[in-house]
């Protein structure tokens, strides 16, 4: 296979398939007037960051076109994505291949200000893709969770659990089951006005490896 771009040939470092995610998530209450009334919300926000890294051994890069597909499924995030959606990226001809991809979602949020919703890069070799996505959410008006939401207003004390996740990348399939999370939550009652809300904070982090199809 020498002069290929496949990789998995024998004298490589076989690449481990691996992914860590972080999230937090946050309640508050907003409160506005309406003439002579005064009106009271609970408001949620989170945000996360996903890191991955798999092995590409068995598929050839030298294949890759716009029409190559990516997609990352955690929780409640799913991205889906084809390279060509990255105005910047590539293939070989009078410039080199890329081996890179951006791509950003955006959205407009309650003040109709533009927001970065997600945010997804990937880079690759003939040996290893690397993945890296920021988002956030209001579920109000834009974005998902991950995981966090799932547990809000839930009793304060420590999380354990686990959680499922693939990434798709042209003919690569990564399977990530039972993805170990652990974090901590802390919730309180409030009132404000005649209104009464249950508020919590949320931190959930998680690591693990997958297996290749």
């Amino acid at each position: 296979m020498a002069g290929t771009a496949m990789n998995g040939y024998a004298g490589t470092k076989p690449v481990q398939n691996i992914l860590s995610f972080s999230e937090s998530w946050s309640d508050k209450v907003d409160s506005w007037k309406d003439f002579e009334d005064v009106w009271n919300e609970k408001v949620s926000s989170g945000k996360y960051s996903v890191k991955a890294t798999v092995s590409l051994a068995g598929v050839d890069i030298t294949q890759f076109n716009e029409g190559t597909t990516f997609s990352l499924n955690l929780g409640g995030v799913n991205v889906y994505y084809t390279l060509g959606d990255d105005p910047a990226y590539h293939t070989a001809g009078i410039k080199k291949a890329s081996t890179s991809a951006t791509f950003v979602e955006t959205a407009l949020d309650e003040h109709d200000k533009t927001v970065v919703v997600c945010s997804v890069q990937l880079r690759w070799t003939a040996d290893k893709l690397t993945v890296t996505v920021k988002g956030k959410c209001n579920p109000d008006f834009y974005g998902t969770a991950i995981a966090a939401d799932g547990y809000d207003e839930q009793l304060s004390g420590l999380i354990s659990d686990t959680l499922s996740g693939e990434i798709d990348f042209d003919t690569l399939v990564v399977y990530f089951d039972d993805l170990p999370i652990d974090g901590k939550i802390k919730t309180q009652d409030v009132t404000k006005g005649l209104d009464d809300f249950t508020l919590s904070s949320i931190s959930l982090k998680g690591e693990g490896l997958g297996i290749s199809e």
